[in-house]
């Protein structure tokens, strides 16, 4: 009933005219802090509808801009780390030695979304691309508090130290209309620490400046007994901003989109 509270949740936002297939699965992570994962797959770029030629987005979102499934397998997959005590209501009631499942659902389908680029930070090299050196349309939007994008190599090179500073600065911003919209009209600070932490760090709202605010769903942590069932203007504005048509936009995209969830057993 969780997993399926949080698909609805986000069915009743975003516009696509094909269904959204997510495989999930428990597995114990060996770990007493990580909640779950995601990710959006496969990759697609090279179609009409995309930003650029170059540009590369996850399956879901490239399937709703297309209007065609442009791959046959599951759009996102999400791990959830079965030894957590979860709460599997769906009244927001989350006891306070309990974690929220439909919280921690609905945040982790955001990234399988588009929520996260291809920054990778390693031994203070930032870089960037897949299989091919390509932009995710994430990281299109995102700049240094100088206003220069870190895809722009003229600025960043790929890969360099420079970059792998600008990614643990503490000072990246989103710059989408939207989202700058739903966000008193400025950018919005992305979770940028001093020390890179992988999974982390470039793929949630800053948390110092969104937890415990109406937009703290993208942060990147979530405390037992909190529970949040509704994404936030921001996220939804990014959303939007990436390219995902939405309840709030106009589209010519007419159906509310069916969001499928395979959840696999324990």
């Amino acid at each position: 009933a969780a997993f399926n509270a949080a698909a609805d949740i986000w069915a009743n936002i975003l516009i696509s005219d094909i269904p959204i297939t997510i495989q999930a699965c428990w597995a114990d992570l060996g770990s007493s802090s990580i909640l779950g994962y995601a990710g959006g797959q496969p990759l697609q770029y090279n179609f009409p509808e995309a930003i650029s030629n170059t540009t590369v987005y996850v399956g879901s979102l490239a399937n709703a801009l297309v209007g065609s499934d442009l791959s046959p397998d599951p759009d996102m997959h999400i791990t959830y780390n079965s030894s957590f005590d979860w709460y599997y209501g769906t009244d927001g009631n989350t006891p306070s030695d309990q974690v929220d499942l439909v919280t921690v659902v609905l945040h982790e389908i955001a990234h399988g979304l588009n929520f996260s680029g291809s920054m990778r930070y390693s031994s203070g090299n930032g870089s960037w691309g897949y299989d091919v050196s390509y932009p995710n349309i994430f990281d299109v939007f995102i700049q240094d508090g100088s206003e220069n994008q870190l895809i722009n190599t003229t600025s960043y090179s790929n890969p360099s130290t420079a970059l792998g500073t600008a990614l643990t600065s503490d000072n990246l911003w989103f710059h989408g209309t939207k989202a700058m919209e739903a966000n008193g009209g400025q950018p919005v600070k992305i979770y940028a620490p001093s020390t890179w932490s992988a999974g982390s760090s470039y793929a949630h709202l800053d948390h110092t400046t969104f937890n415990n605010t109406a937009n703290q769903l993208m942060v990147y942590s979530v405390s037992s007994g909190e529970s949040v069932h509704d994404p936030g203007a921001v996220t939804k504005g990014l959303l939007q901003d990436l390219g995902w048509p939405t309840a709030t936009s106009s589209s010519g995209i007419s159906s509310i989109v069916p969001i499928l969830m395979l959840l696999l057993p324990k």
